[in-house]
């Protein structure tokens, strides 16, 4: 008996004994390998969360935003750790209705991470029903604006898409709308358009998805509108002793589009009135154009107006002027001419400050005879005004020209009494 309890004594004496060896060895073991391989820590910010068993029937209204975690451990381990293998996730096993929950947010941590922390720990996450809603796709031309002179046609391969997302944001989206751009010129072509959705206000629904995500289209690009000539119109009277003269207008032409029926018949287009009473001299107004007949626009210029330069003039005398003496030009070489009557009168119109400065350097009436041989014949006479001066009538308007030959000369070499000499 007393040999037994020697023999516990040791067996327990021994067992301590290895325990303690056991536990300074691993000590030993512990300081040498974290001398050799330190503990370090690393940070990950803007990890993204993974939603986990999320029953079909619901959806996130709004993106889990994103977390920070730290992960500890061997620097062996940790730093190679990549960023794309840190993954956080929110497990909604446990949600079966729509409603607004506050959910942990779990971490699997890699291998040889001793110590792991997320921030925030939680989130706060909103559930809606799934909703699906197949809506009318609306092509529209981005870089177009009313007043083009091109027209767009734009043919989807497809007439409707199906938008699905969180109920609330399904139900905003008024339409669907295929952005087309076209640059310039006129032709036919084919592209692929992305199709989006957007509310009642125009704005962009975020949230939802759009089933196709892409849309070829068949794009028409053709030229429109018709160029049509613009009238002036004016109304009342100049100053006394003025008139209306010319009138400018700029552009000549506009382009106008609408109605191809009221289109084809339309000829031309007159302005606004603009009103000259009283007026004495020349002026510019800008007006619009009366009376554009319903179902029509004008495309250029956009302003629908124009520019009309009004001419005013100061207004002619009708004045006769007697005595005028007419004069034989063009007389070919051997030739005399002679003209009856040898004046007459001529009635001409110019303002009253014109006429006083005609004199015989500034008005001329005129026989041509070149290329005539000897004879008589009728003619009408010409007359040769200054600018400003216009010709009514000649009194009498045709006189007798008589052409001869040049007699011989006398011994003294002057030519016979009465005839009148060819010109040089």
């Amino acid at each position: 008996m007393y040999i037994e309890r020697i023999r516990a004594y040791l067996t327990r004496e021994v067992a301590l004994r290895f325990l303690a060896s056991l536990a300074l060895a691993l000590i030993l073991w512990a300081l040498v390998t974290l001398r050799e391989d330190p503990e370090t820590s690393r940070a990950f910010a803007d990890v993204p969360v993974e939603s986990v068993a999320l029953d079909d029937s619901l959806v996130l209204l709004d993106e889990i935003d994103p977390v920070r975690v730290e992960l500890s451990g061997p620097e062996s381990d940790i730093n190679p750790i990549d960023a794309n293998a840190v993954v956080a996730t929110i497990d909604f096993s446990g949600v079966n209705e729509p409603g607004t929950y506050q959910l942990p947010i779990e971490l699997d941590p890699p291998d040889g991470v001793w110590r792991s922390s997320v921030s925030p720990a939680t989130a706060t996450v909103q559930v809606e029903r799934s909703a699906t809603e197949e809506l009318a796709l609306v092509p529209t031309v981005l870089d177009l604006d009313a007043n083009s002179l091109r027209s767009v046609t734009v043919v989807p391969d497809q007439e409707t898409v199906l938008v699905t997302g969180p109920s609330s944001l399904v139900e905003s989206v008024a339409e669907v709308v295929l952005p087309v751009e076209v640059s310039g010129g006129t032709q036919t072509f084919q592209d692929i358009y992305i199709p989006e959705a957007r509310d009642a206000e125009g704005n962009l629904v975020e949230g939802v998805t759009i089933a196709p995500t892409a849309v070829e289209a068949t794009v028409r690009v053709s030229a429109r509108g018709k160029s049509v000539a613009v009238l002036a119109s004016i109304t009342g009277t100049p100053a006394t002793g003025y008139e209306v003269g010319d009138r400018t207008i700029n552009p000549q032409f506009v382009i106008v589009d609408g109605n191809e029926a009221i289109l084809d018949s339309l000829v031309a287009l007159t302005t606004d009135p603009i009103d000259v009473t009283g007026a004495d001299a020349s002026f510019n107004q800008t007006v619009g154009i009366a009376d554009l007949p319903e179902g029509l626009q004008i495309l250029q210029p956009s302003s629908g107006q124009v520019e009309v330069l009004v001419q005013i003039t100061q207004r002619g005398v009708r004045q006769s002027l007697p005595s005028q003496q007419v004069t034989i030009v063009g007389v070919e070489p051997g030739l005399v001419a002679s003209v009856n009557p040898d004046e007459v009168t001529i009635e001409v119109v110019a303002p009253q400050a014109t006429l006083a400065e005609l004199d015989s350097s500034t008005l001329q009436v005129v026989v041509d005879a070149t290329s005539l041989a000897a004879g008589t014949y009728t003619v009408q006479p010409l007359a040769i005004l200054p600018a400003g001066v216009q010709w009514v009538t000649t009194f009498p308007s045709e006189v007798t020209l008589t052409i001869t030959e040049l007699p011989t000369t006398s011994a003294s070499g002057s030519p016979p009494v009465g005839t009148i000499e060819s010109a040089p």
